[in-house]
This record gives structure tokens, sequence and C-alpha cells, in this order.
């Protein structure tokens, strides 16, 4: 389980994630971060740790100064995930009425040039957030809520690793799968 937070401060957006792994009933803190920057992205998962490395390998796509990034994740980025995520079998249908949905095995934060946005596995759903905050994870609303009493009760100026490391710190006291260490990266 996990708790994966991003924030976008000055411009720059920051992705924070703890390291809990859940084995059956226990919880291990695993070696691999659940954040990392790739070029002009930084990029944060939830769920299994194959969908995990299955975004790692997908990469980060290339930008050039007047890219739209919501338009190159969803025309090259999200169908190159896919692709690999089918290979490696990784994808299931919801059900339901026609057409079926495919799902995948996780759910990705991504910042790049000072927005925010959340894919979520079900549906392939890719959203840019309006909010200069977002989460995602069995931790995501702990850290959510941390995150907007920090930025509304603190006045400026404030450290915005600070505050993810609140967050995530929030999230492994009061959810039972989120464990230390934490990990925070930020791309402009």
């Amino acid at each position: 389980m996990t708790a994966i937070c991003g924030l976008i401060h000055d411009g720059v957006v920051y992705l924070g994630g703890d390291r809990g792994t859940t084995n059956g009933g226990s919880v291990i803190p695993n070696a691999r971060p659940k954040v990392w920057r790739d070029g002009e992205f930084v990029f944060g998962t939830a769920g299994s740790s194959s969908f995990r490395y299955l975004v790692e390998r997908c990469g980060a796509p290339r930008l050039d100064a007047d890219t739209d990034v919501y338009g190159v994740l969803m025309g090259d980025w999200l169908p190159r995930l896919r692709a690999l995520c089918e290979s490696y079998g990784q994808t299931g249908e919801t059900g339901g009425e026609p057409p079926h949905v495919a799902a995948l095995d996780g759910q990705v934060l991504i910042g790049s040039r000072g927005k925010l946005y959340e894919f979520g596995g079900y549906g392939l759903t890719l959203i840019e957030c309006s909010s200069p905050m977002a989460a995602t994870g069995s931790g995501g609303d702990l850290t959510l809520g941390a995150l907007h009493a920090w930025a509304s009760v603190l006045p400026a100026p404030w450290q915005p690793e600070t505050a993810i490391h609140i967050a995530l710190s929030a999230a492994a006291k009061f959810n039972a799968y989120c464990r230390e260490p934490f990990d925070i990266v930020s791309v402009p």
C-alpha cells in the first residue's frame, strides 16, 4: 500500500512517497523508491510493484518548448504504457456494459512544467489537476488533508519538502500500510 502526494509551489512540482510494501499480512520497507525524476517529469506510483516497474520502463515522453504536456501524455505516453502493461499481462477489464473499460494495476501521479496530472488505472483516465495538491494510494487522503492544513494555516514562506514530509508522516502514523523511509523529488 502507498502514500504518494504532490504539491506545486512557486512553479516547481514536488512529489513524495513512502516505501511501504505489503507482503500478505506484513508491511516491509521497499528498497526502490515509489517516486522518481525522469527528464522533465516526476512520477509517483501506487499499486503493484510490477506496475511501478512498467511505468519506469515506459519512461518519460520528450517535450519541445511549446509541447502540450497533457496532449503528449494522452497521445504518446499512455498508449505506450498500456501496450507495455498488456505485453506483461498487467491489464484487465472492469466489466459492465459495453464498451468494456481497460484496467491497469495501479495509479500514477505525474508532474511536469508546474502542473500535476493523475492517472487512474481503471478507465485509463488522465486528469490535469486544477488544485496545487494531489495524492493517491491508500494513504493519499491522509497526505492530502495534511498538505491542505499545512498550506492553509502556515504563512509563507514555507518549505515544500517539509510539508510533504509531514504529510507522509501523517499517512505512516494513521495508515497501517504506509512506512518510512520517505522520498521527495522535484521538477520545474
